[in-house]
């Protein structure tokens, strides 16, 4: 979304993992996996037709987990869902929240 040389955007970030458990004197090998997604918004400010500088709003995050655990001796399934709105207000002044990049638009 643009207003004139301004812009908000955002970046999202997905992550996936999975472990397998080993535990001593426990017949069950329980397996866990996890996904989740965060979304951070951007403000841009274009400074010709193929720069744009952008900086992150580290202090506003969006974001969804999921976590599910399996044991294999047939027992139930463990499952989690988080959902999460974060706005962290103790370093909105601070310069280290902040990050500058740029982007080439071809």
């Amino acid at each position: 979304m643009s207003f004139g040389k301004f812009g908000i955007a955002a970046e999202a970030k997905l992550g996936v993992g999975g472990a397998v458990y080993n535990i001593k004197d426990v017949d069950a090998k329980p397996t866990k996996f996890n996904f989740g997604i965060g979304v951070t918004p951007y403000l841009t400010y274009g400074l010709n037709d193929h720069w744009e500088l952008e900086t992150g709003l580290n202090f506003l995050t969006l974001g969804y987990s999921f976590s599910q655990l399996d044991y294999d001796d047939g027992s139930d399934k463990e499952k989690s869902h988080l959902f999460g709105i974060g706005v962290d207000a103790n370093n909105i002044a601070t310069l280290g929240a902040i990050t500058i990049g740029a982007t080439y638009k071809f």
